[in-house]
């Protein structure tokens, strides 16, 4: 059921998110599939779709129905190009920032896609009240007729809006590529954020590190906050446009259809933060010097990928040789790459495409297994209709990060003698996933609430820092890293989803360590629903998981996961310490070890909130 407001504020971010949503999309048929490189673009002239869209109306007025559905499918499939094309765009803005004819041509599309869209869904909310309506309702599914028969068009200044917010989202792309080159002055010297990373760096003390390294943010956050006060701006005034004061709820009813509301999410940051402040008060062990050997190469990647995602099941082996040979794959290195990894869709191709950057640490492959999830989920499933469906994100991230965490009994293959601190930062992710994005998530919901009141630099680096305290983090007194967070720009309130998906991951993961394949088939079963038109309360309840509502449920949930981590953390300190027989896993696969389930200890190393800012989902887009 689609309501008639979510259906009119879908289309006014339509091109900004939709293909970034990743709308699910099936395989090919055999024969049918086309590779990436084949995937032509061009400048697309709209005229032909004009011409199209009048003819449509003309025969819908005239009661030609064979006419009528005939023109539907070229306009259907003219809407999926453009869609495409957007799509497309946007891959290639994301392998090079700074190449201007890709970010021109991503805000063209990002423009016409939500024109075309407006004036197609119009036509057929016109041709719905029409002599051909049943024609044409029995041809495009009565869900897809229902939401369409509620459309309302946009207004000139909706789409203004629009194409104003693609143009300040790239806008802050380009900027926050400079991070690098972005000069602090100390000492009459001139810092960037490589030479503090270098051996000038490690001479500093910390003070002198630690002021050279929130200087640079600082001196880059004036710019950014006057792109993302423009956005906000937009923002807000889309949701009045549309009857909203706030624009967090013309959010949760529309662009990210939501079972749920602000002030639900609101009651689980407060239980979040209550969980967090308790955490973060143990003791804290410095690991930053253990790291886990890295797979440098995308080949490599691909290869681990190929091994292991298909012991969950064999179709992530099916989706594995469709991704390869269609080269629906970029997760390698290069200058001026974006540092987002993501999945979209390429609808007019049936097929998803996964975007990433080789970052030289575990990291990478951890983003590679949850895109991946993503990928799967999308490759097997297909929306009625690209018009009118939307994907769950709450589920969503579910299919993205249950996989990630399913991977942790193969870390003793996949990193050997790096396994148990890969795998301890596997479960640190996933915890940071409920923490950390809690963070950026109230961050968003006291920004979009007043305005006013985070307009400058100062005002939101205050307030990033005072929420982090909240949380349980230090107070450094005004922390400028929230311009690292791009979902704050291009993916806004996006990120509760992670929070909401993370603990039913956390769920599933907890289930596999005693009996891997059985929480594996749980994580099947929500993967093979795709992410389009779900109810996420429904699909957590057919699970058997908990959903976020539930009372106490991230303190039990993250409370487990905090043990297991302390757990691992004292075998990568100490050593080992042997379970007793009688408490081993009731079912792993082969590579599953047990340590998890041994030893209580305080003692535990967090990711500071500053680390896990440039939460490279898109998107995950899906982030």
């Amino acid at each position: 059921m689609t309501n008639t407001c979510r259906f009119r504020a879908l289309t006014a971010l339509f091109a900004a998110f939709a293909l970034i949503l990743a709308l699910a999309s099936p395989a090919l048929a055999a024969g049918d599939s086309v590779s990436w490189d084949e995937m032509a673009y061009e400048h697309y002239d709209p005229a032909a779709f004009d011409a199209l869209l009048e003819d449509f109306s003309a025969a819908a007025k005239d009661g030609d129905e064979e006419k009528v559905l005939a023109l539907y499918d070229e306009l259907y499939d003219a809407f999926l190009l453009v869609c495409t094309y957007d799509t497309i765009a946007s891959i290639r803005n994301s392998q090079d920032v700074n190449d201007t004819y890709w970010s021109d041509e991503l805000v063209y599309c990002d423009a016409l896609s939500a024109r075309m869209t407006d004036s197609f869904r119009l036509a057929c909310h016109d041709a719905l009240d029409g002599p051909c309506a049943d024609a044409l309702a029995g041809h495009i599914g009565p869900d897809a007729a229902e939401a369409l028969r509620d459309y309302e068009p946009l207004t000139d200044r909706e789409l203004e809006l629009t194409q104003r917010e693609s143009e300040l989202v790239n806008e802050y792309y380009a900027l926050i590529d400079t991070l690098p080159d972005t000069v602090y002055v100390y000492d009459g010297e001139d810092w960037t954020l490589d030479r503090l990373y270098g051996p000038d760096g490690a001479a500093l003390d910390y003070a002198a590190s630690d002021e050279i390294f929130y200087g640079i943010y600082a001196n880059l956050a004036e710019d950014v906050a006057e792109v993302y006060r423009e956005l906000v701006s937009i923002r807000t005034e889309m949701a009045q446009l549309a009857g909203y004061d706030d624009y967090n709820y013309f959010v949760y009813d529309n662009i990210y259809p939501r079972d749920y509301t602000p002030e639900q999410a609101q009651d689980l940051f407060d239980e979040v933060k209550e969980l967090a402040v308790q955490l973060y008060a143990s003791p804290v062990t410095d690991m930053t010097d253990r790291v886990a050997p890295a797979y440098d190469t995308q080949e490599d990647m691909l290869a681990v990928v190929r091994e292991y995602a298909p012991q969950v099941d064999p179709v992530f082996a099916d989706a594995w040789q469709f991704l390869t040979e269609n080269g629906l794959c970029d997760v390698s290195a290069g200058p001026g790459r974006s540092d987002q990894a993501y999945t979209t869709s390429l609808p007019a191709y049936h097929c998803p495409f996964i975007f990433g950057s080789q970052t030289g640490s575990p990291d990478a492959l951890t983003a590679l297994f949850h895109e991946f999830g993503h990928f799967t989920a999308d490759w097997l499933t297909e929306p009625e209709n690209y018009l009118t469906s939307y994907p769950v994100l709450d589920v969503a991230e579910i299919q993205s990060t249950g996989l990630e965490l399913l991977m942790l009994p193969f870390y003793d293959e996949i990193y050997d003698q790096g396994a148990d601190i890969a795998r301890y930062q596997t479960m640190n992710k996933a915890l940071v996933d409920v923490t950390d994005q809690a963070i950026f998530a109230e961050f968003e919901s006291r920004v979009y609430a007043d305005p006013d009141q985070y307009a400058t630099a100062d005002a939101l680096s205050q307030l990033y820092n005072d929420l982090s305290v909240e949380y349980g983090y230090s107070d450094i007194g005004s922390d400028p890293t929230w311009i690292t967070v791009h979902h704050f720009f291009a993916l806004p309130d996006y990120v509760v989803s992670y929070v909401t998906s993370a603990l039913a991951a956390i769920q599933i993961w907890d289930a596999a360590r005693t009996d891997w394949r059985a929480g594996a088939d749980v994580y099947m079963d929500i993967l093979r629903q795709g992410s389009g038109d779900l109810d996420y309360f429904a699909v957590l309840a057919d699970a058997g998981l908990k959903s976020f509502d539930t009372p106490g449920v991230a303190t039990e949930v993250c409370g487990r996961l905090w043990d297991a981590m302390t757990a691992l953390e004292s075998e990568i300190l100490n050593g080992p310490t042997p379970a007793p027989e009688d408490d081993a896993p009731e079912e792993t696969p082969p590579a599953e070890t047990p340590e998890e389930d041994v030893l209580d200890v305080e003692t535990h190393g967090l990711a500071s909130a500053t680390d896990a800012a440039p939460a490279s989902e898109k998107p995950d887009v899906l982030a």
